[in-house]
């Protein structure tokens, strides 16, 4: 009777490990096939990283490791003293200014086609929202600036307004709310007195000025405006244009970009070397993270699969870009863009012929 039960116990470990280590398997199988589908990329679709720096054609990289990969679309666009992108519907948006004309190119980077569509005035920068892109430009003959907004079906101006009514000045950056609402960030040299500019469409809404120096650059998030002036970060209501509160010891004067509830903020050390700045969801520094320890600074910064790409200058070498991940730094060095400024960088991943 014991061996009967001793036997009959056997057998049911033999059949219990055979159904462990076919589980474990199939577990293995079905695990291996997801990471595959979200890791496996077909040979013709290309991270890329493009840049934009004053007086040079498009710089195009790989995004894995920053290595150039010449695209002749790109290359065949005028030169530009400033660039903007914006990747929306498989295709690129691309805002440059040829001597005093501005345009903005409707970029197929895997047919290399392009349409073109001409502005008045120098393009400071671009951004969509839906089916509509809106361009901010400025005609330094007439000190005008304006606003336009443009339909991406049509790839037709259709409508424009007189910025420079509502902000003297030279209007640098936008940004647009998830209700639709264009925040405009703009400088006057001459009085240095920076303004924080608030439109539904091209419809004007209000214009404060910025208790701050030099607003350059403008994010929005979650009923929030953050406009980044020299050496801080200040915060206004996105409903009233009211301020909320300021964050000194931000030294510099790059781009602010929000990303999984941190702002990231490029420029420099108090030393002057370039930096990128974490800032949590209340604003507290998280982390300092150094770029170089060449004279230099960090302008602008973008996201691509996790993650950060920054834009800089470092002094004698040129424009750079800063592959940032889990604060490791990868450094790559532009060649011939010593007397350049750095205008623009995006990174993306597109099917290519």
């Amino acid at each position: 009777m014991i061996k009967m039960k001793k036997r009959r116990y056997k057998r049911k470990t033999k059949k219990t490990s055979k159904r462990l280590l076919l589980g474990l398997f199939f577990v293995f199988l079905v695990g291996s096939v997801v990471l595959f589908a979200f890791t496996y990329k077909p040979a013709n679709i290309e991270c890329l990283c493009l840049i934009g720096a004053s007086g040079q054609a498009i710089i195009s990289l790989d995004a894995s490791d920053l290595t150039e990969k010449p695209i002749q679309v790109l290359r065949s666009l005028p030169l530009s003293h400033r660039y903007s992108f914006v990747w929306t519907k498989n295709r690129l948006y691309v805002g440059l200014t040829s001597s005093v004309t501005g345009y903005v190119y409707q970029i197929n980077l895997k047919e290399e086609t392009f349409k073109e569509l001409e502005v008045p005035g120098t393009v400071m920068d671009i951004k969509t929202f839906h089916d509509k892109l809106f361009v901010i430009t400025i005609d330094y003959s007439t000190r005008k600036s304006y606003l336009i907004e443009v339909d991406l079906n049509s790839f037709s101006i259709v409508n424009k307004k007189v910025f420079s009514k509502y902000a003297p000045g030279t209007p640098y950056e936008l940004a647009i709310a998830k209700d639709g609402k264009i925040f405009v960030v703009s400088y006057n040299s001459s009085s240095r007195v920076s303004y924080l500019s608030a439109f539904e469409g091209v419809k004007h809404l209000k214009t404060i000025t910025v208790a701050g120096n030099a607003a350059l650059h403008v994010e929005t998030i979650e009923g929030k405006v953050y406009v980044r002036s020299r050496n801080e970060l200040i915060v206004y209501s996105a409903n009233t244009l009211s301020f909320i509160t300021r964050v000194s010891s931000l030294y510099g004067y790059g781009a602010v970009r929000f990303q999984n509830g941190y702002f990231y903020v490029a420029g420099i050390t108090r030393e002057g070397q370039p930096q990128l700045y974490i800032l949590d969801s209340n604003l507290a520094i998280q982390s300092k993270i150094q770029l170089s320890q060449t004279t230099g600074t960090a302008t602008s910064l973008t996201f691509f699969e996790g993650k950060i790409f920054v834009l800089g200058l470092l002094h004698n070498l040129g424009c750079a870009v800063f592959l940032v991940d889990n604060n490791n730094v990868e450094m790559h060095v532009i060649p011939n863009t010593v007397n350049c400024w750095p205008s623009g960088i995006i990174c993306l991943e597109v099917e290519r012929k």
